[in-house]
């Protein structure tokens, strides 16, 4: 069924024999939906449920006219953000697509019991992104908590959890993943890999509370201690479930 992002739900299972008696029901499980962030097909820059706005950014190497943000591309489902780059030969260079919390301002992703983040994303196959977590402690050192993942040209889904798979993009990083949920501005994906044009696409960026219904195959990213993890479970199958229990 179609349930309203961030809510909890209730499901418990029962048998039937063929002599219509009814075991007792098994202990019910609480989930909750995933907190929606973007799906992107309102086509505006303005994220769901008041997160922020898209924004694009370059530096460096990076072409001027050559790095762009579209956010009406094609994507899993309806529309996508898609970052189209340039980074030339040089010491260094960047571009980014990146959500801009409350115009620049703090969130404090603890409060809503945040523990993961699961996007869609295609791309140039094997271009190299960092998804880094923003955050003004990093404002005199630019050194931050990340994932590094290699962009595929069929569309790939990525589950996350932010205290497992992210991990410091240098070495004296002087504040510790959980100070930075809890004084977030940004979510940032971004390349750093001079000599180098492509694409990007994401879409359905959702986050993850402890309840939420996702499971892991464990399947192995290209992240430094990270892993690129696969949904292999949904409510619906939940439900499915617990039909064929009571019906068999």
């Amino acid at each position: 069924p179609d349930l309203t992002p961030e809510t909890q739900h209730e499901f418990a299972v029962a048998a039937v024999d063929a002599a219509g008696n009814e075991s007792p029901k098994s202990v019910p499980l609480l989930v909750s939906t995933t907190v929606l962030v973007d799906s992107f097909d309102d086509n505006d820059a303005v994220a769901s449920y008041g997160w922020g706005e898209w924004k694009s950014f370059h530096d460096g190497t990076a072409k001027d006219g050559l790095t762009r943000l579209e956010l009406d591309a094609p994507g899993f489902d309806g529309s996508g953000a898609q970052l189209f780059y340039t980074v030339d030969s040089g010491d260094w260079g960047f571009a980014n697509i990146y959500l801009d919390f409350l115009g620049g301002n703090s969130v404090d992703l603890t409060d809503s019991d945040i523990v993961g983040l699961n996007f869609k994303m295609s791309g140039r196959q094997g271009s190299k992104f960092n998804v880094q977590l923003g955050t003004p402690l990093a404002q005199w050192n630019w050194k931050y908590y990340q994932f590094t993942f290699e962009a595929t040209s069929e569309w790939t889904q990525v589950n996350l959890l932010l205290e497992r798979d992210f991990y410091p993009s240098a070495s004296g990083i002087p504040y510790s993943i959980q100070e930075v949920l809890k004084n977030m501005t940004s979510l940032v994906f971004e390349t750093t890999d001079v000599g180098t044009s492509g694409w990007l696409v994401i879409d359905e960026v959702e986050f993850t509370t402890p309840t939420s219904t996702v499971n892991y195959d464990g399947s192995t990213g290209s992240g430094s201690g990270g892993t690129r993890l696969t949904v292999t479970a949904s409510f619906g199958l939940v439900v499915l479930l617990g039909w064929l229990l009571i019906h068999w």
